[in-house]
């Protein structure tokens, strides 16, 4: 007796938990870098008050503003 084909996964992508989140935070246009420096550690201190949070790794971005002309 033949046995039966193998079971195929009923989804089409498997679970999704890589354990990350990415957090964005945006600022009034215009703020200094100490300021902007400021509220992101104070973000960074936040996070890290939470249990489940291992480690942060912060990446820095300047935001170009896009003028609708340009």
């Amino acid at each position: 007796m033949a046995s039966p084909p193998p079971l195929l996964p009923r989804a089409l992508l498997p679970a999704f938990n890589e354990g990350s989140i990415f957090i964005s935070l945006t600022y009034q246009p215009g703020i200094s870098l100490a300021q902007s420096d400021a509220l992101g550690r104070v973000a960074e201190r936040l996070m890290l008050a939470v249990p489940e949070v291992n480690g942060l790794a912060p990446q820095p971005r300047r935001n170009v503003l896009k003028l609708p002309w340009g």
